[in-house]
């Protein structure tokens, strides 16, 4: 890696490309309010090598869909994360369209993270729809 380019950070916006303390723009880049021992002020890692694969499809009537992220990440030039960590982002969703009464549809997803960046964490979300028009 060349260069010192320090993206989303600059003199004129002491914050960061941020509001409410959230980067903008890029999910990969680390939000100040993030990384522990931050001072809210600064994003320490926007250095990162990631790569994203994702399918979906159909199997019958049931549409799905699989979402995985790898990603390296080193911190900033003035910053160096070492040792270089590592993680794994996932995400499956499942959607049954219009297979239940009143034309409902049910979508159900997990997402998961594990690595060494933000630790372990898991998240659910069910969705039950009605469309009217």
């Amino acid at each position: 890696m060349g260069g010192n380019d320090n993206y989303f950070n600059n003199g004129i916006y002491i914050k960061g490309w941020t509001y409410n303390e959230m980067l903008l723009g890029n999910p990969l880049i680390t939000s100040p309010v993030i990384l522990q021992g931050n001072r809210y002020d600064y994003i320490r890692n926007n250095k990162i090598i990631a790569h994203h694969l994702g399918i979906e499809g159909n199997i019958q009537q049931v549409q799905y869909k699989l979402l995985y992220t790898y990603s390296l990440n080193y911190g900033t030039n003035e910053f160096q994360i070492s040792p270089v960590k590592a993680h794994h982002t996932t995400l499956i969703t499942i959607k049954i369209p219009d297979k239940f009464p009143w034309n409902l549809s049910l979508s159900c997803s997990l997402g998961a993270d594990f690595g060494n960046l933000y630790g372990k964490n898991l998240g659910a979300m069910v969705s039950i729809r009605k469309q009217i028009f």
